[in-house]
Parts: structure tokens; sequence; C-alpha cells
């Protein structure tokens, strides 16, 4: 199985970067970023399953996830800050995304100052950390949910909760940064 999902991340980055390099070449290559989603959530539902089965599981859980995440997102911002202070004018904006990035927030500031990530985003070359916001705020309580629900019974009920959710947010268009909108991406996984 972790073969198959080697490969579907494979097709997803190479979704992206093309879509990135120029989005006429595959018009909806950012579906790259949900099935990216897709397997985050059900490799994060598979581990929580089966280590998160009381507080300290959770604890073990969390110390995981930061240490798998935070180093290389803190060293690829480092390089690209200090790469933007020697090639041009760095935006407080960029410095402000990284911040709440590191806060698991980038996705609401995005949200709140109506970023268009298809458009013009006023050189704000950390704007792509806003799903890493959302994949830590999937991680920090999906699995406590969990914690707390118990039976399976419960936990397919609450994904379903979930999942039903976020279609409603994703058929009003609410935003393009929304955390509970993106729920169906990782609920589906």
């Amino acid at each position: 199985m972790l073969h198959h999902l080697t490969i579907l991340r494979a097709v997803a980055v190479i979704l992206v970067l093309v879509f990135h390099y120029n989005n006429t070449l595959l018009a909806s290559g950012f579906i790259g970023v949900d099935i990216f989603f897709i397997i985050s959530g059900y490799l994060i539902t598979m581990v929580s399953l089966k280590r998160v089965n009381d507080i300290n599981g959770l604890k073990q859980f969390y110390i995981k996830r930061v240490m798998r995440i935070y180093p290389v997102f803190l060293f690829v911002s480092f390089v690209v800050i200090f790469l933007l202070s020697l090639i041009e004018y760095l935006e407080l904006e960029t410095l402000t995304m990284f911040r709440d990035t590191i806060l698991a927030q980038s996705n609401f500031r995005a949200e709140k100052i109506n970023l268009d990530y298809f458009g013009s985003n006023n050189n704000n070359y950390l704007l792509h950390l806003w799903t890493i916001s959302i994949e830590l705020q999937f991680y920090l309580f999906f699995p406590l949910l969990m914690l707390f629900t118990k039976t399976r019974k419960n936990i397919l009920f609450l994904t379903m909760s979930l999942v039903i959710s976020s279609l409603i947010i994703l058929a009003f268009e609410r935003s393009y940064y929304d955390s509970l909108g993106r729920m169906f991406a990782f609920c589906s996984g």
C-alpha cells in the first residue's frame, strides 16, 4: 500500500509543478493539493486508529508530527526569506505568512486579506504554505476527536459529519483556503 501512496504522491507533485509552471498546460493541476490532503487523511487516520488510544499516545503523535513537519518547513522558509532579502525587497506580507504558518493559521491570513491563489498574490512567496496550516489543523483536531469518540461507529459518524459540512461549504464556495471546506479531501482518505 505504501508503494501506491508513493506513486500517488509523485503524481500529485507532478500535477502541482506543471500547473505552477504553466497553468494552461494542465488547467486542473491544482487537484494535486487535494490528492495530498487525501493521502494525509488516510495516513493520519490509520496512525490515529493504531496509536492514539490515550493521552500519552496522543502526545507522542503530536511530537512526531511536529518533528516531521517543522524542521523541513523552517529550513525551506528561512532559505526563501534569506534569498529574497538578497535579491529583492522582502515584503512584510511574506514574513507575516511565515509567522502565521508557524502558528498553523496562514490559510486564515490568506482568506482574511483575500489573496487570489490563482492570480496576483503581491509577491508573497510563502503563500503556498497555506496547505501546511490546513494539514497542521487537521493533525491537531482529528486525532483528538478520534480519541474522545472511542468507538468505530462514532468515528464513522464524526467523519461523515465532517464530509457533509465540508460539502456544504464547498457548495457555497466560501473560500479556497477554508479548513472545513478542505475536510472533504482529508476524510475521503
